[in-house]
């Protein structure tokens, strides 16, 4: 439960207690207003002392496990701040859909008796001192019933095998024995979709089940509905002038029906990753040709039906269903450059880049492309010059200045000292049988030292080499700058 919940239960708790009856008791009275002072505020603690801790709504976990989790104790005065801290670690464990939390008083013969059992025999001064009652903790949980069998229904294509290779590659994790996580279950079903698309089967679905089974358990089963084949019969461009649909249709790679066996080497499949690829090609493509602000548009997908010829298994007409796809183009003005220029840079670093500035020239038509192969090799000789030299490292800044006045466009490359990046956050996530301090120690980059991408990815390499992770990818790393 987050500090917004509990405040409001607060709101929902004044009411009631402002509308109380006279013939109210007096204890009845004193638990309203116990509760109304511990939701005020996180940061006061509420009149009374820690009689007891209960857990309502338990069936597999034992109270004795929660208990450790808790930074309040018995005996303690009544801490709002400390109860939404508890709230939060129990709702963090992921074993729970729900956490509540409430607190009442406890009648004066079990405070006596609490006061009086074994561990609890400061309690009474506590509350004595304080002059404050015991009050009881309550902590109502809706277990996470366990997933206890996965089956999986209907489909072919995507064998016991392929289906633990996709889960693999996606990240997904379902365990048996475990709280069910309905989110890993729905990511399950996502995978396996995207790789019945990328089969081509775009109207592939698959919907998990979820079955109640005694001692608490459930069952999940993905229902797997692969639809037909459909493939890409044809792709068109619209607003496109510059360039014909065919020059366009050369640049995508990924789905191209008119390439030579285009169905058998996979061309015709249409996916969303495959489809993005191609798209960037295009916007590249226009870049390279002088129309620096070239984009593509929502891509419109439509599935038809035609009659085509059948050959098995005997000859006939009959229906097919085939994509067409049309990719929106806004294609903007050509530019030409305005000049180059570069600063910064060592004339030894100017001379072996001479040839590929040559070509950068007022007039002609811009380019991306030649202009990331300048910044790249004038990058990479400048770093060599200075590691001779003993020098700071370096990086190139590239930028470009668009006037849509004159149509031209301005560069100017920036050789620069390369501010240093300093680690300040290592985090590793997914891991279960081994703690943090384990993985910290085998990966050779440390917090508060300067970045470098060879110390971290030979510390990755180590890790991998005894045998308890798979070895990491450049998508298992994720960076945030600040």
């Amino acid at each position: 439960m987050t500090n917004a919940c509990v405040l409001a239960t607060l709101l929902l708790a004044m009411p009631v207690c402002a509308q109380g009856t006279s013939s109210q008791s007096a204890q009845a009275k004193n638990q309203e207003k116990t509760k109304t002072d511990l939701l005020t505020s996180e940061n006061s603690a509420a009149d009374g002392v820690i009689g007891s801790i209960e857990f309502l709504g338990l069936r597999r976990i034992p109270a004795t496990t929660l208990r450790t989790k808790l930074s309040l104790k018995t005996g303690e005065l009544v801490d709002a701040a400390k109860i939404a801290r508890d709230v939060r670690v129990l709702e963090a464990m992921g074993w729970f859909d729900s956490v509540s939390v409430e607190l009442e008083e406890m009648p004066v013969l079990l405070a006596r008796m609490a006061s009086a059992g074994p561990g609890n025999d400061d309690m009474s001064d506590v509350a004595v001192l304080s002059g404050s009652p015991l009050m009881k903790l309550i902590f109502s949980v809706e277990e996470r019933p366990f997933l206890a069998k996965v089956d999986y229904h209907g489909g072919q294509l995507l064998t016991r095998e392929k289906i633990r290779e996709v889960f693999v590659a996606r990240g997904v994790k379902l365990k048996l024995a475990r709280p069910c996580d309905r989110t890993e279950l729905w990511r399950a079903a996502r995978a396996m979709e995207d790789a019945l698309k990328e089969m081509g089967h775009p109207l592939a679905k698959v919907r998990v089940r979820l079955k109640e089974i005694p001692t608490a358990a459930m069952r999940a089963t993905f229902v797997i509905e692969e639809g037909p084949r459909v493939e890409v019969e044809k792709v068109v461009f619209a607003g496109n002038e510059a360039f014909t649909d065919r020059v366009l249709g050369k640049q995508m790679k990924e789905i191209a029906p008119g390439a030579l066996l285009a169905g058998w080497r996979g061309k015709t499949i249409l996916s969303p990753e495959r489809l993005e690829k191609d798209l960037e090609r295009v916007r590249q493509f226009y870049r390279n040709h002088g129309y620096a602000e070239a984009q593509t548009g929502e891509t419109l997908v439509e599935i038809m039906e035609r009659r085509a010829q059948r050959w098995w298994p005997w000859p006939g007409k009959t229906r097919k269903q085939v994509i067409h796809v049309t990719i929106p183009v806004r294609e903007g003005v050509a530019y030409r450059l305005d000049r180059s220029s570069v600063e910064g840079a060592s004339a030894s670093a100017l001379q072996k880049v001479e040839p590929l500035l040559e070509p950068l020239k007022p007039a002609v038509i811009y380019s991306e492309e030649k202009i990331l192969r300048v910044k790249e090799e004038l990058a990479r000789a400048e770093i060599a010059v200075r590691a001779r030299l003993g020098q700071p490292k370096v990086e190139v800044e590239a930028t470009s200045q668009l006037n849509r006045e004159t149509q031209t466009i301005r560069v100017q490359f920036r050789v620069r000292e390369a501010a240093p990046i300093v680690v300040r956050r290592i985090e590793f996530t997914g891991h279960r049988r081994f703690s943090d301090r384990y993985y910290r120690r085998r990966v050779l980059l440390k917090e508060g030292e300067e970045f470098d991408l060879q110390k971290l990815e030979q510390g990755l390499e180590q890790l991998a080499r005894e045998g308890f992770v798979r070895p990491a990818t450049r998508d298992d790393v994720k960076v945030k700058l600040d």
